[in-house]
């Protein structure tokens, strides 16, 4: 992606007094806006009034980028176009967010967990009564490439 940005000189700078304070170039000073300057602007000015702000935000946001690129490698995407680049980062993401959870919680307390959020979903499929017969066809189906799921399992 390209920005727009402008340019602008003055011909005042070949008689300031300041000149040689303000720039060493021979043509004098440039400065370049690009068409997202007043927001870069209202930025600095926000990251400078909330300093302490900022700084717990590099640490707590910036750490996962970092650990992800640097110690993990991941410096590029694999694949092209937004849904599929998305769709990498987030299973990155999930993976550093599973490690760091191990990390805290520790390998057996994530697994019952997992367990208990699993049996949640196992029994709110028991009491859809709807929909039973077609949950039973996606499970059979399922079995059918190498799951032993019987119906009594199901509901």
């Amino acid at each position: 992606m390209q920005y727009r940005i402008q340019q602008f000189r003055t011909p005042a700078c070949a008689t300031c007094s300041a000149r040689s304070k303000c720039t060493k170039s021979k043509n004098g000073r440039l400065i370049e806006r690009t068409e997202y300057q007043d927001a870069v602007d209202r930025n600095d000015a926000r990251v400078k009034t909330n300093w302490s702000y900022y700084r717990k935000r590099q640490e707590l946001v910036e750490h996962p980028y970092g650990t992800i690129k640097r110690q993990w490698g991941f410096t590029y995407t694999l694949l092209k176009t937004l849904p599929k680049v998305q769709a990498e980062s987030d299973l990155i993401f999930t993976c550093y967010n599973l490690k760091r959870c191990v990390n805290l919680l520790g390998l057996q307390e994530i697994l019952e967990r997992l367990k208990a959020v699993l049996s949640l979903i196992l029994g709110n499929l028991r009491h859809l009564k709807k929909s039973q017969e077609s949950i039973f066809t996606s499970f059979a189906f399922l079995s059918f490439f190498g799951g032993n799921i019987r119906r009594e399992d199901v509901f």
